[in-house]
């Protein structure tokens, strides 16, 4: 600690409530927080606005809403049956009976909203609901920043990526943050924290999420004392490699699909079905975009995956019928206009070329009904929350949570604000935030092996870690594999080190956001790859070619906690059966 040199400040202000990230439940919290007056300091790892919420490679966010009161039962039903008892039934009532206004809460703060003209059979749904959705993301970004200047208790910081959170006596107390603008290191004290840093999708090598989307939320939580839950479900949908690279593949226009082919043209369905189940196949996948296990439509992703680890980074070629482009469902007529119209992209004609992309959690970090973790006055909502999905997620569901919860989440802290909180003085702080990233155990260990240089690389390991998990905890999963992915990041882990990076005089800002994302990455992805090898089944999204049933032995929920530095899983029964939501 006596090397370190760098600038490390205490901001000035303390907050009622910090809030990290700006994505629908961020924004959600903090505007609803401002409003009840309570001092709100808004954080973005980049620009407002930030994350899954406002992917630009995406023409529009669809949120599922009840249709009615007496829609509620249905919609229930349906998430009970995609969730396959991993879900929480409170959340998910409280979900049905709250989305309309939290929905129109996006309205108050000026967000336009509209609804598709017809019901829409989301993914997963065995029955069509109301589908809201928004669009045109520079639009919306600029109405918020005007709102934002007009809340006199809210202040946004952009461009400022957290490193720690920060506690006393067993309670969330504030956060150290890298402001790279600066470059330095500044200590947010708070009395009340908003997780909302969204999911994890940046740790694998092809995703459907911005750069940001990178899981600190989650690792810092990890490193508090929080439990994360449910991490071995997340989606994964096709997404193009070529001619534009992460474009949101569409899963209706599948009802067009002519096939999937390799680079010598061989139709690689055919590998896995006769002829004649291929378009029954086709027709089981287009209702949903995501993989899963539940419905016979597995072929279709694991073709897909078989045949773009075998062409590398070129990905399998897909082929559409021209008829696509007489389609008048707006679903699908909207998608291949907004193709045509940004991106110069025919679907019809032109040669598209896809992969399994990671597209979105659906665990995170452990929440109880107030939204709280297992760190007093510590908050987690949107994406970066878990335990409301299940081992499959019905689409729009995850908009529609972020807006409910992070409303839920403000209230909860809200209450929950306590004056009386003691706040570590700057030393401490910095004690802790020194904590979360050195290894003054291991110096002997780091400086005998100091020539393994790819080891103690953050642009290898980054790069490692993307790759690992994308070839080994994708839409297929065996033992061996996994064994051999966690084997390879404990050995990262052993020998990487970001205090020597964190602490360097003469570090860049590039060098040291570098250095915290390794860090972690280090901390989250064992804590994934470990809920996948622990889940010996195959159950809604997380399919294991070694266990390729469903067994009923696995009707519970495994919790990851780091302790010594080490993930250790917990079992944890799957919630069958609670009173009402309010």
């Amino acid at each position: 600690m006596n090397d370190f040199s760098r600038p490390f400040v205490t901001a000035p202000e303390t907050y009622d409530v910090l809030v990290i990230g700006t994505g629908l439940a961020g924004i959600t919290a903090a505007f609803r927080c401002a409003k009840e007056q309570a001092s709100v300091l808004l954080c973005s790892k980049t620009r407002l606005c930030s994350g899954s919420s406002f992917y630009p490679l995406m023409d529009t966010i669809h949120c599922q809403c009840t249709m009615d009161p007496e829609d509620e039962a249905i919609f229930l039903q349906d998430i009970a049956e995609a969730g396959k008892g991993m879900n929480d039934p409170w959340m998910n009532q409280y979900y049905v009976r709250h989305i309309r206004e939290s929905l129109s809460f996006l309205s108050q703060i000026g967000i336009p909203v509209y609804k598709l003209p017809e019901p829409k059979l989301a993914c997963f749904a065995s029955h069509p609901h109301d589908l809201f959705f928004w669009k045109n993301w520079e639009e919306i970004r600029r109405i918020l920043y005007t709102r934002a200047e007009e809340e006199s208790t809210l202040t946004l910081k952009e461009y400022i990526s957290l490193c720690c959170l920060i506690t006393a006596d067993g309670q969330a107390a504030g956060a150290v943050f890298y402001d790279s603008r600066q470059d330095l290191y500044v200590y947010v004290k708070a009395r009340r924290i908003i997780l909302a840093s969204g999911g994890f999708g940046a740790l694998y090598k092809h995703n459907l999420n911005s750069a940001d989307v990178a899981g600190e939320g989650h690792s810092a939580a990890l490193k508090a004392g929080a439990p994360l839950i449910n991490l071995e479900f997340n989606q994964f949908i096709p997404g193009f490699l070529s001619p534009v690279y992460k474009v949101v593949f569409r899963e209706g226009s599948l009802d067009y699909c002519q096939g999937l082919y390799d680079e010598e043209g061989n139709e690689l369905l055919s590998h896995y079905l006769a002829k004649e189940e291929i378009k029954n196949c086709l027709a089981k996948r287009a209702p949903h975009g995501p993989f899963t296990t539940s419905d016979g439509s597995a072929p279709f992703d694991l073709a897909l995956f078989e045949g773009a680890l075998r062409a590398e980074e070129r990905g399998v070629r897909i082929e559409y019928d021209p008829a696509i482009l007489s389609d008048s469902r707006s679903y699908i007529a909207d998608y291949t206009a907004w193709l045509k119209s940004d991106f110069g992209l025919d679907i019809s004609k032109d040669p598209i070329r896809i992969a399994p992309f990671f597209h979105a959690a659906n665990g995170g970090i452990l929440v109880d009904h107030r939204c709280e973790t297992g760190v007093r006055g510590m908050f987690a909502c949107g994406e970066c929350a878990g335990g409301i999905h299940g081992a499959d997620r019905l689409g729009g569901n995850a908009s529609g949570s972020c807006l409910v919860f992070g409303f839920l989440a403000a209230q909860s802290a809200l209450a929950d604000a306590s004056a009386s909180l003691r706040f570590p003085g700057r030393d401490d702080a910095f004690h802790q935030f020194h904590a979360c990233f050195s290894k003054e155990e291991d110096r002997n260990l780091l400086e005998r092996d100091i020539a393994e240089s790819s080891l103690r690389n953050p642009d290898q390991i980054i790069t490692r870690v993307k790759e690992l998990l994308w070839r080994y905890g994708n839409v297929v999963r065996r033992e061996d594999l996994l064994k051999k992915a966690c084997e390879e990041m404990e050995e990262m882990k052993t020998h990487y080190c970001a205090w020597d990076f964190l602490s360097a005089p003469d570090a860049d800002p590039k060098q040291t956001q570098k250095a915290l994302l390794a860090e972690h990455f280090l901390t989250l992805a064992p804590a994934i790859l470990e809920s996948m090898r622990a889940r010996r089944e195959s159950r809604g999204s997380h399919y294991r070619e070694d266990y390729p049933s469903m067994d009923s032995a696995y009707t519970l929920r495994f919790a990851a906690r780091l302790e010594n530095g080490r993930i250790q899983l917990e079992k944890r029964p799957a919630i069958l059966t609670l009173p009402p939501a309010e």
